[in-house]
């Protein structure tokens, strides 16, 4: 029975010695597989011209790819790219104490609704681990309700969502949310305006006015309201378009930008996974 004790207890020991080895030959197994499968989407990577109406994988959010779709290809070659579904909710500016940025009480209790200043282009904008804001971070105590806080979230435009290759390929006018004017141009009836939740956004939600993806839900519009500086015009969940306080963090996230160049490196069909810009040989 002793031997047997000791036996058991020699492979428990040697089990937790070995372990980290163990988990981190697993880790990079699983690190050298992603990378094959990135260069086997590379090396299948042909050129295609992307036309209007077409659907792309473009970049990734917390692990799930972006699927936009291509609502208009502009004389100068740009292609402006919609999100298809909301990849998150977030307060379009948080709100709280600073001198230069909110300078009125009402801006200090509710955000801005100035989209330039704004703590969600901020982020939209931000391929860094760590964003560091103009003012006010938005932290719990500075969203509404203190749901869907966002400030130790790395950038959207992180390493780990878009590679160097991709974020090459957006133009000088970044990640931006479409103006009402740009959304009622490009969708022209309230139902094609609505919107649903991602699983992304579905699963990082804090809040419980998101339940199920067939649900339309609201999301941000660039355009103040115009009547005061604490509102910003959004869709509603009927395609309609309202108001609501900048510092709403139950308000979806739509992210539209512009590719330099229809003639992209993509593997598959619709929606064609973009790799890259330029011509494949």
């Amino acid at each position: 029975m002793r031997k047997r004790y000791i036996i058991a207890l020699a492979l428990i020991m040697l089990s937790a010695y070995f372990s980290p080895y163990i988990l981190s030959l697993a880790k990079s197994s699983v690190s050298l597989q992603a990378s094959n499968e990135e260069a086997v989407s590379a090396e299948e990577a042909v050129t295609v011209t992307l036309k209007k109406g077409d659907t792309v994988s473009f970049g990734t959010y917390l692990g799930e790819p972006i699927i936009w779709q291509v609502v208009k290809v502009c004389d100068d070659g740009r292609v402006l790219l919609i999100a298809e579904d909301i990849i998150c909710f977030k307060a379009f500016d948080a709100s709280g104490e600073d001198s230069v940025y909110h300078q009125t009480q009402d801006v200090r209790l509710y955000g801005s609704a100035d989209w330039e200043s704004s703590t969600l282009k901020q982020w939209l904008n931000s391929a860094e681990e760590t964003v560091v804001y103009s003012h006010c971070s938005p932290e719990k105590q500075n969203v509404y309700r203190g749901v869907n806080a966002y400030a130790d979230e790395a950038g959207f435009l992180c390493e780990e969502n878009f590679s160097t290759q991709l974020r090459e390929m957006i133009t000088e006018d970044g990640v931006f949310l479409p103006s009402k004017s740009e959304l009622k141009e490009v969708f022209k009836s309230n139902s094609q305006r609505k919107k649903h939740s991602s699983t992304a956004a579905l699963s990082s939600d804090g809040s419980a006015y998101i339940t199920t993806p067939t649900k339309a839900v609201w999301y941000w519009t660039r355009t103040a309201l115009g009547s005061n500086n604490v509102s910003v015009v959004a869709v509603t969940s009927s395609g309609t378009f309202y108001k609501t306080l900048a510092y709403d963090s139950s308000t979806g996230v739509c992210p539209a930008l512009y590719l330099s160049c229809a003639n992209v490196a993509a593997t598959g069909t619709a929606p064609y996974v973009i790799v890259g810009g330029g011509e494949v040989k």
